[in-house]
């Protein structure tokens, strides 16, 4: 019925590899530790090109369309579609959630190289290619999104200290 090296399998391949990666990757994301997935950590803090945010406005128009794109949520996960409530607390739990949204999609990227190692010939290209296409748009959103966070939270803790009267300066991630 099916020949071992006809096209149909070697798509199969590719697609049960796909999935099982995706699933390894997720299931470690979703069991990470908060600590793991801080923004304070090295790998989630901005770089100057970046412009805390306005590189992937400029280049990339992020705001028309990060919106539209779907987002996964684990069973008793952590919706990042809206903001529920606007208190520091609430905004470092959606700052940890970015960092784990980013690990994730940084995870499944690092299938396209595992692809080019492992598919047969005939999609290594392609199926490397598609699985990056799907992949750098949430972590330009992700990225995008924790610095606008950042912001709002700093506000939110200068305007607490000051009501206060602490004076502090800015607390911005530790990079």
């Amino acid at each position: 019925m099916f020949e071992p090296n006809s096209m149909l399998w070697k798509f199969l391949f590719v697609i049960l590899f796909t999935a099982v990666w995706y699933y390894i990757v997720f299931r470690l994301g979703c069991r990470g530790t908060d600590e793991r997935f801080s923004p304070d950590r090295r790998r989630y803090c901005a770089f100057s090109w970046e412009e805390g945010g306005k590189f992937y406005q400029r280049c990339f128009h992020i705001k028309s369309w990060k919106d539209k794109l779907p987002q996964r949520i684990p069973e008793d996960g952590f919706s990042k579609e809206h903001l529920d409530t606007v208190t520091p607390e609430y905004l470092d739990t959606f700052l940890t959630e970015t960092c784990r949204g980013e690990w994730i999609h940084s995870g499944n990227l690092l299938l396209s190289a595992a692809l080019l190692l492992v598919a047969p010939r005939e999609l290594r290209m392609l199926s490397a290619i598609l699985n990056a296409v799907v992949h750098l748009p949430y972590i330009m959103i992700q990225r995008y999104n924790r610095f606008r966070l950042l912001r709002c939270r700093n506000r939110l803790r200068r305007q607490q200290q000051r009501a206060s009267g602490i004076s502090v300066g800015e607390q911005t991630a530790a990079c």
